[in-house]
């Protein structure tokens, strides 16, 4: 598969630009010094992202060599393109027939042109040979990873009542992560896995139904009248890009998700004791979420059969012991928000679990209270009367903690933006709707209609305020990727707040009439701007904010405060606005 990159280097000559649309690079080298005569396969709507091509035409990827085409919404405009591309002779037909024959190539080594067909195979439909569920609960309990057990919590006895709380305790879709059914794995049921197990399940089955109790938030359930609360929290499902935690974020879990803290705050230190399993496709700073349990698992992605983890947590029927936990961590663990990157033979490394730290039953280690400290903006932000070195991200292929998309209208004014990439967020009144879309990369970006039929506005807030006064000082700028769909008919007025009625206000009416439409561009507007309108920028809650009363379309991506950006020779002036 080709990738989203693109190749340059002046010093050296090197001009390929996007890898897409390099012949060099996908027919010269690939496919003849390296000799590779399988299939080449262009990334989601890669294509549109060389220069002259659009998502459904693009001669130069046909001619550099990509043999399939993922084309997923403008197929049939690229069939006929090509059509009319081989015709007209801008794609030469043995290009076409060197695609084919690599196509019919694969199948073949496949298999897939044989007489038999799968379901002839030997052992095919053979139940006894069906052991894929005992397999992946093998995996499951081999790969879940004990980090803390203070005063040997665990393994739990079986006939004592259990409260489980925590978002993750059923549900498929944080057990099993992205690229599960969907791309980014959100909106997955328990109907899409029949046979699977969650972690709430596997509790009920192994220490009886009767003896257990379910609250996904713990409010209004008192801890005391139970003997253990078992807590399962973790990351929501994300895949590419979606799930990024960027350079200037930090590694703090509770940043990003607050109501996993909330839960463990209202069962912690409340007569019984708490056992986590946290879900996660990576290492994260937790020390809060640590300190608030007695025992803590670092359970990963178990995927469906997560039910499996409560055979490790009890004794037997008996009391024994059974496998008990034999993971070791692959990664090191964090001990600081900052910690990255964090790998063995650094100088200094001081993780704050090492790389292959796992307890088992037979440890009788109790972890010391942890320090919680992180910062506040970010990681090598500066605010205050400092100088900002670090981009702030605001939204970068998704809401980059604190800061979470709304939209506003008369009717509410105050409207989250639905983080899953397949919905489609519309105000009270209908006159703003916000999708995901294609902005530089795949899913990247967020357009945003406005029907025109009244004020609307849309914007990214935090609920606390931050000094960001580094950036300023820093000659910071709001800069933003942007492909205008529609231009505005009314005016656009663009602010950053901190906290109403203290803005500052700018008119972008004339920046966004000139953005030719279709195209994108990056918009970098000066901090300045902001602060000479109003803003305080020591009390910053909403970093970005645009508002029209007509008729205007505009896709964004990648939207952040960069130091030194309003120096840039395209940055626009705030006089020009």
């Amino acid at each position: 598969m080709i990738s989203f990159s693109s190749w340059t280097n002046e010093q050296l000559g090197i001009r390929e630009g996007k890898v897409h649309g390099s012949r060099y690079l996908v027919t010269d080298v690939l496919k003849g010094k390296m000799g590779f005569d399988g299939l080449v396969v262009s990334d989601w709507n890669g294509i549109g992202q060389v220069t002259g091509c659009s998502n459904f035409r693009c001669a130069r990827a046909l001619n550099a060599g990509i043999d399939v085409f993922m084309v997923p919404a403008e197929w049939r405009q690229f069939i006929a393109n090509t059509i009319q591309l081989v015709e007209s002779g801008a794609v030469p037909m043995s290009r076409i027939d060197d695609a084919v024959t690599r196509i019919l190539r694969v199948k073949l080594r496949a298999g897939l042109f044989g007489a038999r067909r799968p379901s002839e195979r030997r052992l095919a439909g053979d139940a006894d040979s069906l052991v894929h569920r005992e397999l992946a609960r093998e995996a499951v309990q081999r790969s879940a990873v004990l980090l803390k057990n203070n005063g040997n919590v665990l393994p739990l006895a079986r006939n004592r009542k259990i409260l489980v709380v925590g978002k993750g305790a059923d549900s498929f879709s944080i057990q099993t992560g992205g690229w599960t059914l969907s791309w980014q794995g959100t909106g997955n049921s328990k109907a899409d896995f029949p046979n699977g197990e969650t972690v709430l399940a596997g509790i009920r089955r192994v220490a009886g139904d009767a003896n257990v109790t379910f609250s996904a938030t713990a409010e209004g359930v008192d801890p005391l009248l139970f003997g253990t609360v078992i807590a399962v929290i973790g990351e929501t499902p994300y895949a590419e890009g979606v799930g990024d935690i960027g350079r200037t974020r930090t590694l703090e879990h509770a940043a990003r998700y607050p109501s996993d803290l909330a839960v463990l705050k209202r069962v912690a230190g409340r007569g019984a004791p708490v056992v986590t399993i946290f879900f996660s496709g990576r290492p994260a700073y937790v020390n809060k979420e640590l300190n608030r349990s007695d025992a803590f698992v670092a359970a990963f992605l178990p995927g469906t059969e997560a039910g499996s983890i409560a055979d490790l947590l009890f004794r037997d029927a008996r009391g024994r012991i059974g496998r008990g936990f034999t993971g070791k961590l692959s990664y090191s663990w964090p001990a600081a928000a900052c910690q990255t990157p964090l790998n063995v033979g650094d100088t200094p490394y001081e993780p704050l679990f090492a790389y292959g730290f796992g307890l088992g039953y037979r440890d009788q280690v109790d972890l010391r209270a942890l320090d919680e400290t992180s910062p506040a903006i970010g990681c090598g932000q500066t605010g205050g009367g400092g100088t900002a070195t670090q981009d702030l991200d605001i939204y970068v292929r998704g809401d980059v903690a604190p800061y979470q998309l709304y939209i506003g209208s008369p009717a509410n004014w105050s409207v989250a933006v639905n983080p899953d990439p397949t919905a489609v967020t519309t105000s009270a009144d209908g006159n703003i709707s916000v999708q995901t879309t294609d902005v530089t990369v795949q899913g990247d970006g967020r357009r945003v209609t406005w029907a025109g039929t009244g004020p609307g506005q849309i914007y990214s807030q935090s609920a606390a305020t931050a000094d960001l006064r580094g950036y300023l000082n820093a000659k910071g700028a709001l800069v933003l990727d942007a492909i205008v769909g529609q231009s505005p008919a009314g005016s656009v007025k663009m602010r950053v707040d901190c906290v109403w009625p203290c803005l500052g206000e700018v008119d972008a009416t004339r920046l966004f009439r000139s953005l030719t439409t279709g195209v994108r561009q990056t918009v970098k507007i000066p901090l300045q701007c902001f602060a000479v309108a109003g803003t305080d920028l020591a009390i910053v809650n909403t970093p970005l904010l645009f508002y029209t009363e007509g008729a205007f379309q505009l896709s964004f991506a990648n939207v952040r405060w960069v130091p030194g950006a309003a120096a840039d020779p395209d940055a626009t002036a705030c006089a020009a606005l």
